[in-house]
């Protein structure tokens, strides 16, 4: 059972409405249910640094071609020749990661002997701080607007901890 004051604490607006509005719940036990979910989840996450890595690894040269045909583009190189010279390379590293004799950074290398590429910078265009969009300013926005907010609200709160059984 979750701690006393914490089950008592104020629900956001949505939630609480959500959770009146459901038929056939019982909001304070529910309730409970879903915090109990919510820490449980939320206490196993962590970040797995060679997870990244290796998925950056593994979809970073599919992920970047399109960068790749647009400078290739810029460069003076034929649209349909340029995608279809990408299309081909990467059907073929893909098969040959397929039969477990290749591997995803082959693409890059590929797409460097050719000509269409040859004057691109590979580095500088597979920067891979160039595919996170608007992630960490969507994070910052968050914290501030959401979390900070309920913080500031519950200052003394203790950190609530719960055991799922199912």
């Amino acid at each position: 059972m979750l701690e006393k004051n914490f089950l008592d604490a104020e629900l956001p607006e949505e939630l609480r409405t959500l959770l009146e509005a459901c038929p056939g719940w019982e909001v304070p036990r529910d309730r409970d249910a879903i915090l109990r979910l919510a820490l449980n989840i939320g206490a196993g996450l962590a970040v797995n640094r060679a997870i990244i890595a290796r998925n950056l690894r593994d979809y970073l040269p599919y992920m970047a071609t399109e960068n790749l045909m647009m400078a290739a583009v810029a460069a003076g190189g034929d649209r349909q020749a340029v995608h279809e010279t990408v299309r081909q390379h990467s059907h073929a590293v893909t098969e040959r990661i397929k039969q477990g004799v290749g591997i995803a950074a082959e693409l890059f290398e590929r797409l460097k002997a050719e000509k269409a590429f040859e004057t691109l910078d590979f580095e500088a265009l597979t920067e891979p701080a160039q595919f996170i969009g608007r992630a960490p300013e969507q994070v910052g926005e968050f914290i501030a607007g959401e979390v900070e907010p309920i913080r500031k609200r519950y200052p003394n709160r203790p950190i609530a901890t719960a055991t799922l059984t199912v």
